[in-house]
């Protein structure tokens, strides 16, 4: 998905009720997981799984 959710969306509804489920440190692993996928779409554009060809595990191990 190239675009932003609308607000209207059903899957922010969803999204919400699966996140008020978690705890807190559950919530700040998923926040410090959002940021990472904002500064992701700054940087290269917005995620498309099926036509992104970046070597995860490399990017993955680069940021530990």
């Amino acid at each position: 998905m190239s675009e932003t959710i609308p607000p209207d969306s059903g899957e922010l509804l969803s999204l919400f009720n699966k996140l008020s489920k978690l705890n807190a440190d559950e919530i700040d692993s998923i926040d410090y997981l959002t940021d990472k996928l904002i500064a992701g779409r700054e940087k290269h554009g917005p995620l498309d799984l099926a036509s992104d060809r970046r070597d995860w595990f490399v990017e993955a191990t680069q940021e530990l």
